[in-house]
Protein backbone atom coordinates (compact mmCIF):
# COMPACT_ATOMS: atom_id res chain seq x y z
CA UNK A 1 0.00 0.00 0.00
CA UNK A 2 2.85 2.39 0.84
CA UNK A 3 4.48 1.68 -2.54
CA UNK A 4 1.18 2.45 -4.28
CA UNK A 5 0.95 5.71 -2.34
CA UNK A 6 4.46 6.60 -3.49
CA UNK A 7 3.53 5.84 -7.10
CA UNK A 8 0.34 7.90 -6.76
CA UNK A 9 2.43 10.97 -5.93
CA UNK A 10 4.03 10.66 -9.37
CA UNK A 11 0.61 10.64 -11.00
CA UNK A 12 -0.27 13.78 -9.06
CA UNK A 13 2.85 15.43 -10.50
CA UNK A 14 1.30 15.10 -13.96
CA UNK A 15 -1.72 17.09 -12.82
CA UNK A 16 0.15 19.82 -10.91
CA UNK A 17 -1.78 18.75 -7.82
CA UNK A 18 0.77 20.35 -5.49
CA UNK A 19 4.29 21.75 -5.76
CA UNK A 20 6.61 19.15 -7.29
CA UNK A 21 9.07 19.11 -4.42
CA UNK A 22 6.25 18.50 -1.93
CA UNK A 23 4.92 15.57 -3.97
CA UNK A 24 8.39 14.11 -4.45
CA UNK A 25 9.12 14.36 -0.73
CA UNK A 26 5.86 12.51 0.04
CA UNK A 27 6.65 9.89 -2.62
CA UNK A 28 10.07 9.30 -1.11
CA UNK A 29 8.66 9.02 2.42
CA UNK A 30 6.05 6.48 1.28
CA UNK A 31 8.68 4.52 -0.68
CA UNK A 32 11.05 4.35 2.28
CA UNK A 33 8.20 3.19 4.53
CA UNK A 34 7.24 0.60 1.92
CA UNK A 35 10.75 -0.85 1.92
CA UNK A 36 10.79 -0.89 5.73
CA UNK A 37 7.46 -2.71 5.89
CA UNK A 38 7.91 -5.05 2.94
CA UNK A 39 11.62 -5.22 2.22
CA UNK A 40 11.39 -8.45 0.25
CA UNK A 41 8.74 -7.14 -2.16
CA UNK A 42 10.22 -5.89 -5.45
CA UNK A 43 7.47 -3.29 -5.89
CA UNK A 44 8.62 -1.50 -2.75
CA UNK A 45 12.17 -1.18 -4.07
CA UNK A 46 10.83 -0.11 -7.46
CA UNK A 47 8.99 2.80 -5.87
CA UNK A 48 12.15 3.71 -3.97
CA UNK A 49 14.21 3.52 -7.17
CA UNK A 50 11.80 5.87 -8.95
CA UNK A 51 11.85 8.41 -6.14
CA UNK A 52 15.64 8.27 -5.90
CA UNK A 53 15.89 8.77 -9.66
CA UNK A 54 13.55 11.74 -9.60
CA UNK A 55 15.43 13.28 -6.69
CA UNK A 56 18.74 12.86 -8.61
CA UNK A 57 20.14 10.21 -6.29
CA UNK A 58 21.62 8.37 -9.28
CA UNK A 59 23.70 5.83 -7.35
CA UNK A 60 20.82 5.04 -5.00
CA UNK A 61 18.41 4.68 -7.92
CA UNK A 62 20.69 2.30 -9.79
CA UNK A 63 21.23 0.26 -6.63
CA UNK A 64 17.46 0.05 -6.05
CA UNK A 65 16.71 -0.90 -9.67
CA UNK A 66 19.35 -3.64 -9.45
CA UNK A 67 17.81 -4.93 -6.23
CA UNK A 68 14.35 -5.01 -7.80
CA UNK A 69 15.58 -6.99 -10.79
CA UNK A 70 17.40 -9.46 -8.53
CA UNK A 71 14.22 -9.95 -6.50
CA UNK A 72 12.03 -10.38 -9.58
CA UNK A 73 13.71 -10.39 -13.00
CA UNK A 74 10.28 -10.79 -14.62
CA UNK A 75 8.77 -7.55 -13.30
CA UNK A 76 7.97 -5.74 -16.53
CA UNK A 77 7.56 -2.30 -14.99
CA UNK A 78 11.01 -2.57 -13.38
CA UNK A 79 12.64 -3.19 -16.76
CA UNK A 80 10.68 -0.32 -18.27
CA UNK A 81 11.55 2.18 -15.55
CA UNK A 82 15.17 1.05 -15.38
CA UNK A 83 15.36 1.48 -19.15
CA UNK A 84 14.27 5.09 -18.72
CA UNK A 85 16.94 5.55 -16.07
CA UNK A 86 19.61 4.15 -18.39
CA UNK A 87 18.41 6.38 -21.21
CA UNK A 88 19.05 9.45 -19.04
CA UNK A 89 22.74 8.59 -19.06
CA UNK A 90 23.03 7.77 -22.75
CA UNK A 91 23.22 4.03 -22.14
CA UNK A 92 20.98 3.53 -25.17
CA UNK A 93 21.73 -0.13 -25.94
CA UNK A 94 21.06 -1.17 -22.34
CA UNK A 95 17.90 0.97 -22.25
CA UNK A 96 16.62 -0.66 -25.44
CA UNK A 97 17.37 -4.14 -24.08
CA UNK A 98 15.44 -3.49 -20.87
CA UNK A 99 12.51 -1.98 -22.76
CA UNK A 100 12.40 -4.99 -25.11
CA UNK A 101 12.38 -7.26 -22.07
CA UNK A 102 9.52 -5.24 -20.57
CA UNK A 103 7.52 -5.62 -23.80
CA UNK A 104 8.15 -9.38 -23.88
CA UNK A 105 7.00 -9.70 -20.28
CA UNK A 106 3.90 -7.53 -20.80
CA UNK A 107 2.85 -7.29 -24.46
CA UNK A 108 -0.26 -5.32 -23.47
CA UNK A 109 1.69 -2.43 -21.96
CA UNK A 110 1.12 -0.08 -24.87
CA UNK A 111 2.57 2.89 -23.00
CA UNK A 112 5.73 0.80 -22.68
CA UNK A 113 5.72 0.24 -26.42
CA UNK A 114 5.51 4.00 -26.90
CA UNK A 115 8.48 4.36 -24.56
CA UNK A 116 10.37 1.87 -26.70
CA UNK A 117 9.54 3.98 -29.73
CA UNK A 118 10.96 7.02 -27.95
CA UNK A 119 14.17 5.13 -27.10
CA UNK A 120 14.52 4.09 -30.73
CA UNK A 121 14.01 7.74 -31.73
CA UNK A 122 16.84 8.80 -29.41
CA UNK A 123 18.99 6.01 -30.84
CA UNK A 124 18.42 7.41 -34.35
CA UNK A 125 16.50 4.32 -35.45
CA UNK A 126 13.67 6.30 -36.99
CA UNK A 127 12.03 3.71 -39.30
CA UNK A 128 12.01 1.14 -36.48
CA UNK A 129 10.60 3.73 -34.07
CA UNK A 130 7.85 4.57 -36.54
CA UNK A 131 6.94 0.90 -36.94
CA UNK A 132 6.77 0.30 -33.18
CA UNK A 133 4.72 3.45 -32.56
CA UNK A 134 2.26 2.83 -35.39
CA UNK A 135 1.73 -0.75 -34.18
CA UNK A 136 1.15 0.42 -30.60
CA UNK A 137 -1.24 3.18 -31.70
CA UNK A 138 -3.19 0.72 -33.85
CA UNK A 139 -3.93 -1.24 -30.67
CA UNK A 140 -4.42 1.63 -28.21
CA UNK A 141 -4.72 5.35 -28.87
CA UNK A 142 -2.22 6.96 -26.49
CA UNK A 143 -1.33 10.63 -26.57
CA UNK A 144 2.33 9.96 -25.82
CA UNK A 145 2.51 7.72 -28.87
CA UNK A 146 1.22 10.53 -31.08
CA UNK A 147 3.74 12.97 -29.60
CA UNK A 148 6.69 10.66 -30.26
CA UNK A 149 5.41 9.62 -33.69
CA UNK A 150 5.14 13.30 -34.58
CA UNK A 151 8.74 13.80 -33.49
CA UNK A 152 9.88 10.83 -35.55
CA UNK A 153 8.10 12.12 -38.65
CA UNK A 154 9.44 15.65 -38.14
CA UNK A 155 12.98 14.29 -37.89
CA UNK A 156 12.52 12.14 -41.00
CA UNK A 157 11.12 15.18 -42.83
CA UNK A 158 14.25 17.14 -41.91
CA UNK A 159 16.47 14.34 -43.23
CA UNK A 160 14.52 13.76 -46.45
CA UNK A 161 13.92 15.96 -49.46
CA UNK A 162 11.24 16.63 -52.03
CA UNK A 163 7.99 14.70 -51.92
CA UNK A 164 9.32 12.25 -49.33
CA UNK A 165 9.95 15.13 -46.91
CA UNK A 166 6.42 16.43 -47.57
CA UNK A 167 4.87 13.08 -46.68
CA UNK A 168 6.74 12.96 -43.37
CA UNK A 169 5.94 16.59 -42.61
CA UNK A 170 2.23 16.04 -43.27
CA UNK A 171 2.20 13.09 -40.90
CA UNK A 172 4.09 15.07 -38.26
CA UNK A 173 1.47 17.83 -38.53
CA UNK A 174 -1.34 15.26 -38.39
CA UNK A 175 0.10 13.88 -35.16
CA UNK A 176 0.40 17.43 -33.77
CA UNK A 177 -3.26 18.06 -34.64
CA UNK A 178 -4.25 14.87 -32.81
CA UNK A 179 -2.33 15.99 -29.71
CA UNK A 180 -3.77 19.52 -29.90
CA UNK A 181 -7.34 18.23 -30.25
CA UNK A 182 -6.89 15.90 -27.30
CA UNK A 183 -5.62 18.80 -25.19
CA UNK A 184 -8.60 20.96 -26.19
CA UNK A 185 -11.01 18.17 -25.29
CA UNK A 186 -9.28 17.67 -21.97
CA UNK A 187 -9.67 21.37 -21.15
CA UNK A 188 -13.33 21.44 -22.14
Amino acid sequence: AEAALADAQFVLLDYNHAPNLELLKKAHEHAERAVTLGGDLPETHLSLAATRQTLWDWAGAEESYGHVLRLNPKLSRAHRWYGGFLLQFGRIDQALAHERMAMELDPYDFAGQCSYGLYLFYAGKYPEAMEVLERALSQKDLLTGHVVLGDVNARLAALASGSEAEVYLKDALRQADTVRLAELLRQA
